[in-house]
C-alpha cells in the first residue's frame, strides 16, 4: 500500500515504518519551536527585578539602573541600615512577602540564601525565577559573586569595573605584610566574633592585625566570652555601632568594670554596622577604618613600622 492510500477499515493513514506522517512531523516542529522559545525566555536578560534581601538590594543598586529595579526591601533606603540609602530613595519597597512580590510581576527575584526561605519556596512553586545569593566568606568569593551576578543581569561590564576598583583599593590598603601586628578582638552583638575563615576575619588580617578569635581556635563564627577577652589582653578592641532603636548588647558589656579597665589601655574602634552587615564593594571603607585604627595604635606605641594611610 502506498503512503497516500487510505486504510479505511482502520480509519487512519498507514505509513511505512520509520517514515512519520505529516501530522507527526508538524507536531515535532511545533515542539522544537516551543523548546527554542522556552530556552530563549529562560536565558533572556531580566528587566523587572525585585529584591527581597538587604544585601541583594545594595548589590543590585550598585550594578543596575534604577528603571530595572521594580522593588527593593524597606531597609534599602534606611540610612541606619544601608550603605546605598541615597540610591534607594524613591524606589517601591517590599517586606519580603510572596503576595507583594507576585503582584509586581517580576521576571527575576533576588534573595539571600538564608533568609525569606518560605517566600522563596512559594515563588518557585508559582514558577517565578528566584536567584539566591550566598554569604561570601572571603574577598575572592565576593568578587566571584559580583561577577556571576553581573553576567546573570547582563551587566558584566559594570560588574568588571566594580571588581577592578575593589581590587585596586584592597591592594592599596593591604597591611598584612607588616611585621608588628597588634592583637585585635572583634566584639559583636551578643559577644559574637569571627575568625580568619570569614570575610571580616580576612579584612582584619589585611589591616595588619592578629585576630583573638584565631588564637582561641574560632575559625568562622563563634562567641567571645568576657573572661576570654580579658585574658587575651588585646591591643585593639573592635565593637559594633549601636543605635537607639536596636542597642547593641556588646556595648552593655563594655560597662563592666574589668573591661573598662582593659579598654582604658587599648585602642577601641566603633565599627559602622552598615559596612559590615553585607558583603559588597563598599567593604573597602570598612578596611580603611581598620587600617586607620591600626595606624593610631602604631602611633601610640611609637611603632617605627610605617603604616600606609587610607587613600
Amino acid at each position: 500500500m502506498r503512503p497516500t492510500e487510505q486504510n479505511l477499515s482502520a480509519g487512519k493513514a498507514s505509513w511505512p515504518a520509520g517514515n512519520p506522517g505529516p501530522g507527526t512531523r508538524r507536531a515535532g516542529r511545533w515542539l522544537s519551536l516551543l523548546a527554542l522559545l522556552a530556552a530563549g525566555l529562560a536565558s533572556a536578560t531580566p528587566q523587572r527585578i525585585v529584591s527581597i534581601n538587604l544585601c541583594a538590594d545594595q548589590l543590585l543598586l550598585t550594578l543596575l539602573p534604577r528603571e530595572r529595579l521594580v522593588s527593593v526591601t524597606y531597609l534599602a533606603a534606611d540610612p541606619t541600615q544601608s550603605m546605598m540609602a541615597e540610591q534607594a530613595r524613591g524606589l517601591p519597597v517590599n517586606h519580603g512577602r510572596a503576595d507583594e512580590v507576585v503582584r509586581l510581576k517580576p521576571d527575576l527575584v533576588v534573595a539571600g540564601r538564608y533568609s525569606q526561605t518560605q517566600t522563596v519556596s512559594l515563588l518557585r512553586a508559582l514558577g517565578i525565577d528566584v536567584l539566591e545569593l550566598d554569604v561570601p566568606a572571603s574577598t575572592d568569593q565576593l568578587i566571584q559573586q559580583v561577577k556571576d551576578l553581573g553576567q546573570r543581569l547582563g551587566v558584566s561590564g559594570t560588574a568588571d569595573t566594580e571588581i577592578q576598583r575593589f581590587r585596586r583599593t584592597l591592594d592599596a590598603l593591604d597591611q598584612s605584610a607588616l611585621p608588628n601586628r597588634p592583637l585585635a578582638a572583634l566584639y559583636r552583638v551578643n559577644r559574637g566574633t569571627e575568625g580568619r575563615n570569614t570575610l571580616i576575619g580576612e579584612l582584619m588580617h589585611r589591616a595588619g592585625m592578629r585576630n583573638v578569635a584565631d588564637e582561641l581556635g574560632v575559625r568562622r563564627w563563634g562567641t567571645l566570652p568576657l573572661e576570654s577577652l580579658l585574658l587575651a589582653q588585646p591591643d585593639i578592641v573592635l565593637v559594633e555601632q549601636s543605635s537607639d532603636r536596636q542597642p547593641a548588647m556588646a556595648h552593655q558589656f563594655l560597662q563592666h568594670p574589668a573591661l573598662r579597665h582593659l579598654l582604658a589601655k587599648t585602642q577601641t574602634a566603633v565599627l559602622d554596622n552598615r559596612g559590615w552587615r553585607c558583603a559588597g564593594p563598599w567593604l573597602t571603607q570598612s578596611l580603611a577604618q581598620l587600617v586607620e585604627t591600626r595606624s593610631r595604635w602604631s602611633a601610640t606605641r611609637a611603632d617605627p613600622t610605617p603604616v600606609q594611610a587610607p587613600p
